[in-house]
């Protein structure tokens, strides 16, 4: 399978379209802009309470999405920083991948600076 089979071409998205990365089937390309990325606590699919900043992504870079774990109720958002263009790829792996959501046993944020 080739990349062009598998992308479902680009999406853009502004300040205030938060994504949240939460299909471990689905690489995100960062085509044009840039974006925050934060760790979010996560109810029911949707995220609730306060961001704890990660890092910021740029062009030419990947981000990967991680399945909803039982036992930790976290998750990941990319903010757009500016207009950005991402271009996602669905179906690249197995969802083996998956399995980052366990690499955290404690699955808790520090509230700590």
């Amino acid at each position: 399978m080739t990349l062009q089979q598998i992308n479902t071409g680009l999406h853009q998205i502004k300040g205030h379209q938060p994504l949240l990365l939460n299909d471990p089937q689905t690489v995100w390309l960062v085509q044009s802009g840039s974006l925050a990325l934060f760790a979010v606590p996560v109810k029911n699919g949707e995220v609730e309470g306060d961001r704890h900043y990660l890092f910021n992504a740029y062009p030419g870079e990947a981000l990967f999405g991680i399945a909803p774990h039982l036992d930790c109720k976290l998750g990941i958002i990319a903010v757009p920083l500016e207009p950005t263009e991402l271009l996602p790829i669905r179906g690249w792996g197995d969802g083996e991948m998956g399995g980052w959501g366990e690499i955290n046993t404690n699955c808790q944020l520090s509230t700590n600076s």
